[in-house]
């Protein structure tokens, strides 16, 4: 288990609402959320976070190579960043 609040390494493996859950580099997967009432995470960031009691924190998002979106009339919505290949 991480060390409670040392920010941490991780990558975005599903994004629901406030909350996602977050693979570390050894493999352990974690729900987190953002802080604030916003998300700002979207599946493929790659992210600093801090582990707490129930659930982790996202304390950063790290710079994004791409990002994947849809937009209508009325909004844009993100959902996909960093990625390697697309097939359409």
């Amino acid at each position: 288990m991480a060390d409670l609040g040392k920010p941490q390494p991780g990558l975005v493996v599903a994004s629901h609402g406030r909350h996602c859950l977050v693979e570390t580099p050894q493999g352990e997967r974690r729900i987190c959320r953002s802080r604030g009432k916003k998300s700002e995470t979207v599946v493929g960031d790659r992210v600093q976070w801090s582990a707490s009691e129930d659930e982790g924190v996202i304390a950063k998002v790290e710079p994004r190579r791409n990002l994947f979106y849809r937009q209508d009339e009325i909004r844009t919505k993100s959902f996909a960043a960093n990625l390697d290949q697309c097939w359409c």
